[in-house]
């Protein structure tokens, strides 16, 4: 079995993203998955997505994604957004043009199940550090937490 986490293409242009990965899966009760997710493109559009599957219908989802840029050793807040719902999965995809440095998407919420118990739930991307140079690159990656 061959699993890629992340899907690089290199093409001659003038930007380029790197991409970190420090991964830790959460073990949820009512919550299937989370993702959080962080694309940019070589003209340094940001594409955050957030996915939210809980274990069955008949709850309520409810989730934001911020979109951070570190500065020195801490995390600046760019902007978020959010969404909510009653169905078993939910999910949302902004977009925000971003200027050359690091940047990380994180996903915060809740799932209520159809009991009324909620859960706090929280997924983090892989670190994406967008800047311009003579090499063009795209990276997408999807972290999974959660029980698959």
């Amino acid at each position: 079995m061959f699993l890629v986490g992340v899907m690089l293409l290199a093409i001659s242009s003038s930007a380029f993203a790197a991409v970190k990965d420090d991964t830790v899966s959460p073990l949820y009760l009512y919550t299937r998955k989370v993702t959080a997710s962080l694309s940019i493109s070589d003209g340094g559009k940001a594409t955050c997505y957030g996915y939210v599957r809980a274990n069955s219908s008949g709850g309520s989802i409810s989730i934001t994604i911020t979109l951070y840029r570190q500065s020195g050793k801490s995390w600046s807040k760019v902007t978020s957004w959010s969404t909510s719902g009653t169905s078993q999965i939910l999910d949302i995809e902004k977009t925000k043009q971003v200027t050359e440095g690091t940047y990380k998407v994180v996903l915060t919420g809740n799932v209520t199940s159809p009991e009324g118990k909620k859960e706090d739930i929280k997924a983090t991307s892989t670190e994406m550090t967008y800047s311009k140079n003579d090499l063009h690159s795209f990276a997408f990656v999807h972290l999974l937490s959660g029980v698959a």
